[in-house]
């Protein structure tokens, strides 16, 4: 009668720190996981978050400028390709 909803369930238990539609500027950069450990040895988790930027490229297709967010990596390859 009606589709069942167990492929949405499925997808909630993704986490996924940034929207799937901004992966490509993000070149692949995800949030990584470790931990800090001073000398006493006691560890304790932290994060690293990529090092995203606001940048105004020009776009050929629009004509214009246009600002978005991207990585310092992504930058690296788009500098690359001009």
């Amino acid at each position: 009668m009606f589709p069942s909803l167990p492929v949405l369930a499925s997808l909630a238990n993704v986490s996924t720190p940034f929207k799937r539609s901004s992966l490509g500027l993000f070149h692949g950069k995800l949030k990584q996981y470790g931990n800090n450990v001073p000398f006493s040895k006691k560890k304790t988790r932290r994060t690293w978050l990529p090092n995203v930027q606001n940048k105004r490229l020009t776009s050929e297709a629009l004509g214009r400028k246009v600002e978005v967010k991207v990585t310092t990596r992504a930058l690296k390859t788009i500098k690359k390709a001009r």
